[in-house]
């Protein structure tokens, strides 16, 4: 079904649809983009997916792309199920910005079912894991002290606690203000005593070199750090203490989230033992509670 035919089905013949090609979409929906002072992070993941798809597409006009193309295109051997998962949103993006415009009639990216990726195995540190880390970290990178405490004992996104200034740690809680947290809602987390006591002896944020001082640390570990298991172990090891209401309020998503994820992972003698990692005094000499 061509464009008119589909306006004429759905009743809006009189639709006028001004001729756009994907690449002038892509550039004019980027530069809208970049003037509302959005995350960078975004930008460059949204000008990386848009360029891909540019480089397929860029002479067609974008009302005469269909549903099915888009799939076609999203099918890449190469691409596992979350990068497609990813494109498409950000090719919905393009369309919406397109559709708003009148350069097309619908978003036809949205009649695209979503790819759905296997549903990642939550991998935690062990007590002696977490001991090592912040054992290496205090030989090797001491500045990265207060980012893992945030992360191990502050249930921070690595995201999050990388935007944490010293401002933002507060005698009695931390405070992951809007614009820093990954959902752009504000919360603040309480103090425990694990997270209060490493706070108070590691140098204060920001971190100069972060994912250089981060990588020479993994490098010296005796176990391969798993994919967000900082901000994991935390969280499973919090909900046996702390509860898992006030768990999920303090890492900032849903309850239906956390026990879909977390629940059950850890023993409550195992969550006393992880939280009971304290560096025995301000010296931080290779010796731990």
């Amino acid at each position: 079904m061509n464009t008119i035919e589909l306006l004429r089905a759905i009743g809006l013949e009189g639709f006028r649809i001004e001729p756009r090609t994907v690449n002038e979409v892509v550039s004019l929906a980027m530069a809208s983009k970049e003037q509302r002072m959005l995350r960078h992070s975004y930008i460059i993941a949204l000008k990386s997916a848009l360029k891909m798809f540019a480089a397929r597409f860029g002479e067609r006009e974008i009302h005469s792309l269909t549903a099915a193309e888009i799939d076609d295109w999203l099918c890449n051997p190469s691409w596992n199920a979350a990068t497609r998962k990813g494109y498409l949103c950000h090719v919905r993006t393009l369309f919406s910005f397109a559709v708003k415009r009148r350069w097309c009639a619908m978003n036809v990216a949205c009649d695209v079912d979503w790819p759905m990726p296997e549903p990642a195995q939550t991998q935690l540190l062990t007590p002696a894991q977490a001991r090592e880390l912040l054992a290496v970290a205090h030989h090797v990178a001491p500045a990265m002290l207060c980012f893992l405490a945030l992360t191990l004992f502050g249930f921070l996104r690595v995201i999050e606690a990388r935007r944490i200034d010293a401002d933002d740690i507060r005698t009695d809680y931390i405070h992951v203000k809007g614009h820093k947290a990954k959902t752009r809602n504000r919360r603040l987390v309480p103090m425990n005593p694990a997270l209060r006591t490493w706070l108070a002896v590691s140098p204060p944020p920001p971190i100069v070199n972060w994912r250089k001082q981060f990588a020479e640390v993994c490098r010296q570990l005796s176990f391969e750090l798993p994919r967000n298991a900082l901000r994991h172990s935390a969280v499973s090891y919090g909900v046996p203490i702390y509860g898992a209401r006030d768990v999920a309020l303090w890492a900032g998503h849903s309850e239906k989230v956390l026990f879909n994820t977390y629940r059950e992972l850890a023993t409550v003698e195992q969550a006393r033992e992880y939280f009971a990692i304290l560096p025995r005094c301000p010296q931080l000499e290779l010796a731990f509670q």
